[in-house]
């Protein structure tokens, strides 16, 4: 109604979350000569910002396009309000509208003057890593304000918390935050999400051990139309936990051949097949010593098969994936060889019992040969 800022605190507010005091300036009373508001308390100070009705939106942020004022004492409110409603007829706001298509005289310049949080250290946590590890939240924060930290002015210290294994890891010249406040973050995260999705851009400021929540929005890098995603929701069961490099080696070389062979099978066309080497030597990926399947490349291997976008959505229930969002073109492979997958397809379903039959045969001999040789005075100890 007010815009996302204001929405969305509106509906964190009324679930009990501790979100600083406010008042919302509705566009119609922004824009009088008169201007009548409330403010949110007995405070000295206030923030100011914008709630514009096409801020943070799926295809267009207006990230920076209107100014936010801190420290805002009670007699210049009103001068602020002004000033950002103003900003509509700025230069770069109506060149940026016009690059998105939208109508300038279509914004509605909603405000928030909200108390104004002291914050001893403030920052942003990420319920998934931005670029694009599901199960990994990432919190990065700071001395001071949030505004601070959006600008780089101060430095940071990033916490990069695991889901799967409650593992946590920090980068940054000091250890900010204790792992009481990470686990009291994240327990803060996961009550949001049945209300706001999954992955989530929560601002948050800490004063007198005190969590106060800023602001709530999607994670936008999420939803790109090929985003890099990488998932551990199911090879987790194999590979739980650090594996070391050369159990890291050896899952690329696996996933890597099998892969490429059930394609080769598929499309029976090698000059096809190699022109997508590179995704079948990124079918998994490692972050921090954890193995996580790139489900952007199993995306590209699932549509060299017949009918990919009706196997896609079984796949997905299959194996667990939280981000169901890819690219929906398909690949490109000629049409003759579109039209031999189909074919190839049924000629290799047939063929599965005679093959399976000729794996079991193959595998005793080599078992066989294995125990023939196999002694049991050997050891691993060096020599």
């Amino acid at each position: 109604m007010y815009g996302s800022k204001i929405d969305n605190l509106i509906k964190l507010r009324d679930n009990g979350f501790n979100v600083p005091a406010f008042t919302v300036v509705p566009y119609e009373d922004a824009v009088k000569e008169d201007l009548q508001f409330e403010l949110p308390s007995d405070g000295k100070l206030f923030s100011v910002r914008s709630s514009a009705n096409v801020e943070d939106g799926e295809f267009q942020s207006f990230a920076g396009q209107f100014d936010t004022f801190l420290n805002v004492s009670r007699d210049d409110v009103a001068s602020k309000i002004k000033t950002i409603v103003n900003s509509l007829n700025s230069d770069s706001v109506k060149a940026y509208a016009e690059s998105k298509k939208i109508d300038v005289s279509d914004i509605r310049m909603n405000i928030i003057v909200q108390d104004m949080i002291d914050s001893e250290v403030s920052g942003v946590l990420f319920t998934a890593n931005p670029q694009g590890i599901l199960n990994e939240s990432v919190i990065t924060v700071g001395r001071g304000l949030g505004e601070g930290i959006v600008s780089s002015r101060v430095d940071t210290t990033s916490y990069y918390y695991n889901l799967t294994d409650k593992i946590c890891y920090f980068e940054g010249k000091e250890d900010l935050i204790s792992q009481d406040r990470i686990e009291e973050l994240i327990g803060i995260s996961d009550k949001m999400k049945p209300l706001f999705g999954e992955y989530l851009d929560i601002e948050f400021a800490i004063r007198d051990d005190e969590v106060f929540i800023l602001q709530v929005r999607p994670i936008t890098t999420l939803k790109t139309d090929d985003p890099l995603i990488m998932d551990n929701s199911n090879i987790v069961e194999s590979y739980p936990g650090i594996s070391s490099p050369l159990t890291t080696s050896f899952v690329d070389l696996v996933y890597s051949g099998v892969f490429k062979g059930v394609c080769g099978r598929v499309l029976k066309n090698d000059k096809e097949l190699n022109k997508h080497e590179d995704v079948f030597l990124n079918m998994t990926g490692h972050v921090n010593g954890r193995v996580y399947y790139k489900i952007s490349n199993w995306y590209t291997v699932i549509k060299f098969l017949p009918m990919s976008k009706k196997i896609i959505p079984v796949w997905q229930e299959m194996m667990g994936v939280r981000n169901k969002t890819y690219n929906e073109d398909d690949v490109k492979i000629g049409f003759f060889t579109r039209i031999a997958t189909y074919f190839n397809s049924v000629y290799e379903l047939c063929a599965v019992p005679k093959n399976m039959r000729k794996l079991n045969e193959k595998f005793i001999v080599i078992n066989d040969d294995f125990y023939s040789k196999f002694d049991t005075s050997l050891t691993s100890r060096a020599v």
